[in-house]
């Protein structure tokens, strides 16, 4: 079997295996990804929490997990038949930044929280300088 085949019939049973997915499974899917819209949404619409949760996850996830991943891959001692193509070195970023993000969401780090309160109170004080009259 050539190797255009083998990724074919690969791909193929994926495809099947997705799509035959029971509706669990998929409301399961959707699940996992609504409390992340909901917040997102939240913060758009002006929830200082939810805005300073946000805010606080993506720093957790772009300053403390996404440069381990990088770390990880650079340091890898792959033999030349195993070393990432030039595709993979081109999209790793995109991959790394979307599994920081995914590590952060699905964790409960405490240093998420404390920045999302320090993050909240300073929308508070910025919030209350400009009811005032003044700006920021």
């Amino acid at each position: 079997m050539t190797m255009q085949a083998m990724n074919f019939s690969t791909s193929a049973w994926n495809a099947g295996n997705l799509a035959s997915s029971s509706p669990s499974v998929q409301r399961s899917r959707g699940a996992f990804l609504a409390p992340d819209a909901r917040l997102a949404s939240e913060a758009r619409n002006g929830n200082a929490r939810a805005l300073a949760l946000e805010a606080a996850r993506t720093l957790v996830s772009e300053a403390f997990v996404k440069p381990i991943l990088s770390s990880l891959h650079e340091g890898s001692m792959a033999s030349d038949a195993f070393k990432p193509g030039t595709g993979e070195k081109r999209f790793r970023p995109l991959l790394d930044a979307a599994l920081a993000d995914r590590i952060v969401e699905g964790s409960d780090f405490a240093i998420v929280r404390t920045v999302a309160d320090r993050f909240e109170r300073s929308i508070a004080r910025n919030q209350q300088q400009v009811a005032v009259g003044g700006l920021p």
